[in-house]
């Protein structure tokens, strides 16, 4: 079966706001908590990295679930940080989620040394799924936590 991934980048923000409107309540909030059961406890602090973020959703639930981390959420598409940069939640969070515009493989994060990674739903949109290991591997520090859903 041929592989056919779904476009790289929502960066319409026709597109952008088309998606971040959608009903993802139930399947957000089931990754949060499927992290929670997968992972066990997490240690109090900490510092994460949500690898194609899009428009925050999961990004702010992770910060709200977990008060003693940060977490910086990366997306290739400007139009989606332009909605995560938006929303209220990120205000409230005061300065633990940080948003950054970048694509893989070339761009990346702030730094390299993230004590968990977590993805949802890039993976398909990816020409080449390695990317997102090969950023899993670059980006997490040894020993790190990785968790990763899609479709």
């Amino acid at each position: 079966m041929e592989r056919v991934p779904e476009p790289e980048l929502m960066d319409q923000g026709s597109q952008a706001r088309a998606y971040a409107q959608a009903d993802f309540d139930e399947p957000h909030g089931r990754f949060v908590a499927l992290l929670a059961d997968r992972l066990g406890e997490l240690p109090a602090r900490g510092a994460a990295l949500d690898l194609g973020c899009g428009p925050g959703d999961i990004t702010y639930r992770f910060a709200q679930a977990w008060p003693g981390w940060t977490i910086e959420g990366l997306d290739g598409a400007r139009a989606m940080l332009d909605l995560a940069e938006d929303d209220p939640r990120r205000t409230a969070l005061g300065g633990r989620v940080r948003l950054r515009h970048a694509r893989l493989p070339d761009q990346g994060p702030s730094r390299a040394d993230f004590d968990l990674v977590l993805s949802n739903s890039l993976l398909h949109h990816l020409a080449d799924p390695l990317d997102l290991w090969r950023a899993v591997r670059r980006y997490a520090a040894p020993g790190a936590r990785v968790f990763v859903m899609d479709l």
